[in-house]
């Protein structure tokens, strides 16, 4: 069955970042069924932008919404599902896909059933050739901490494909798994929701893959992807560093080189 795709673009601002996001979804090669734009409380050029992207329905929320409640808001307004082949793609503001990244998510999927979710390579909005991440993982407290994080792209990555998570930026999923799954937790913060959708996926029996040709550039404003602010960054190092002490805790180096556990 041809697969069909709905599109949710969510905008809490406008501007550059959204007008490129809604260039980069017209020149998709392979274009989404149906576009559903949701207008969270924007007080900028937000609004005219989306109306003039001609979506196929423009919501707007009369207060912020987080990212998971507005594709939640959008979601309820489709008919109800009645294939697999029915997919959900997720895209904040400042995710402006690469032209065949739809096309190769939609690949990815089609060729295996078992696979719910799909997530691209996020690249920098200034500078493509860094990836700013690709893949999550979880710290031993639950947090998410990506795979791969602002690297220069050389493609060293590119045959990862089975993982724990992906990014809730630009992420492909199975309408059915979906609604199953209740979609994203809206009392998590933003950043762990895709962690926490595709952990649920997996223990639901399904897979969630990386798709390295499907490549989305990210503004880093941390309303779906990455948040590249300086502070959050530093968080995520500080998250980093207690998981790769967690994971090593009572564990000495004798002058042979073998750890042994000590406690």
């Amino acid at each position: 069955m041809y697969p069909r795709v709905t599109a949710i673009v969510v905008a809490p601002s406008g501007g550059t970042s959204l007008q490129r996001t809604l260039d980069a979804l017209a020149a998709q090669t392979r274009q989404p069924d149906a576009v559903i734009a949701v207008d969270c409380a924007s007080t900028d050029d937000a609004a005219r932008l989306l109306a003039d992207a001609k979506p196929t329905q423009l919501l707007r929320s009369p207060e912020k919404l987080s990212f998971g409640t507005a594709i939640a808001t959008a979601v309820r307004v489709l008919p109800p599902t009645t294939s697999s082949d029915e997919l959900l793609w997720l895209l904040a503001h400042d995710t402006a896909p690469e032209p065949e990244a739809l096309a190769a998510l939609i690949g990815a999927l089609e060729v295996s059933p078992s696979v719910a979710v799909v997530g691209p390579k996020l690249v920098d909005a200034e500078d493509a050739a860094f990836i700013r991440e690709f893949g999550e993982s979880m710290t031993p407290f639950g947090a998410s901490l990506p795979l791969v994080e602002n690297e220069l792209d050389q493609a060293q990555h590119d045959g990862l494909s089975d993982v724990l998570a992906v990014s809730a930026a630009g992420m492909l999923v199975r309408q059915p798994v979906w609604d199953a799954l209740d979609g994203f937790d809206p009392a998590l913060p933003t950043v762990d929701s895709g962690l926490d959708f595709c952990t649920r996926a997996r223990l639901a029996g399904y897979r969630v893959t990386l798709v390295a040709q499907a490549r989305v550039a990210v503004g880093g404003d941390g309303v779906a992807g990455p948040n590249l602010s300086r502070k959050w960054s530093v968080r995520r190092k500080l998250a980093g560093s207690a998981a790769g002490r967690s994971s090593t805790a009572g564990w000495s180096t004798h002058p042979v080189g073998r750890s042994c556990r000590t406690g």
